[in-house]
């Protein structure tokens, strides 16, 4: 994985500082994920996956760890014809980043795009991922509109009349991510839509 650079939008710069801060607040963690991604990109998804569980520490930042797994396993499910195997195993990665840190805005929104993903590679569990990822689009909101959130396992408060936040020395806005969140909500309900999914 390269090294993270803040860019230009807030949306951007909430994630790259959430993924800055998860890498310097951990042993090595910058050189696991650039291993898992080295191995991603070559094909050695069994290697990329090992690589990422030696950087598990049972903390907050294991959630970039496991979103980085399940990103393995999705991109092994889009070039092998067993995709529902490999969607599974993301399902599982995805499910444990938003356990290790669940009131990180960014990390349940990467989780929601990581579950329509698995819905768009999908036959057999394509709404039951669509639905996942709307229930997490839901929690995004929720966690947008609360006081505070937590970044790197760090809780900061949200100024209730600017709407953002300072992090490590950033001061990250909340809309940009509310509007991300919006736009990713309208596309799932056209998909599950569109594959004829059950309301809930």
């Amino acid at each position: 994985m390269a090294t993270a650079v803040l860019l230009a939008t807030g949306a951007a710069c909430f994630r790259n500082g959430d993924r800055v801060a998860a890498q310097e607040g951990r042993d090595n963690a910058g050189n696991y994920l650039a291993q898992i991604d080295a191995y991603k990109k070559q094909g050695r998804y069994d290697e990329a996956v090992q690589a990422g569980l030696k950087a598990v520490r049972n903390t907050a930042h294991d959630a970039v760890v496991y979103e980085q797994i399940a990103m393995v396993y999705l991109v092994r499910a889009g070039k092998d014809s067993d995709k529902e195997r490999w969607t599974e195993e993301a399902a599982k990665y995805i499910n444990k980043a938003v356990s290790a840190e669940s009131d990180n805005p960014v990390n349940v929104l990467d989780a929601a795009r990581s579950f329509e993903m698995a819905g768009d590679l999908s036959i057999a569990r394509r709404c039951a991922y669509y639905v996942r990822a709307i229930e997490l689009s839901r929690t995004v909101v929720h966690v947008l509109e609360s006081e505070h959130v937590s970044i790197g396992g760090e809780r900061y408060s949200i100024d209730p009349v600017r709407k953002d936040l300072v992090a490590y020395g950033h001061t990250f806005h909340v809309q940009p991510l509310k509007d991300e969140n919006d736009k990713m909500a309208v596309r799932l309900q056209t998909k599950s839509a569109d594959a004829r999914c059950k309301k809930e």
